[in-house]
């Protein structure tokens, strides 16, 4: 599992094309707030949730897949040999 911090996530959604504006009415607070977290901030629980929410949309590939199973191996075929 991977763990991302705040300022993690804001500068992945930002390096992704998004800017500070778009990130907050996502998350639902304000660009100032955004701002402070780009700059190490912590914030609340519930902003950090719906934050993670908008990465994991935005930025799925710095998420390991775990819906793709890998394809079994085939067994080794017999040679014929007796």
């Amino acid at each position: 599992m991977s763990y991302f911090t705040a300022r993690d996530m804001v500068s992945d959604l930002i390096e992704a094309g998004m800017t500070q504006q778009q990130i907050a009415e996502k998350v639902h607070v304000s660009q100032a707030t955004i701002a402070r977290v780009f700059k190490g901030s912590d914030t609340r629980y519930e902003s950090g949730k719906r934050l993670a929410a908008l990465h994991r949309s935005r930025c799925p590939e710095r998420y390991p897949s775990i819906s793709k199973p890998t394809p079994p191996t085939e067994p080794a075929a017999a040679t014929g040999e007796a």
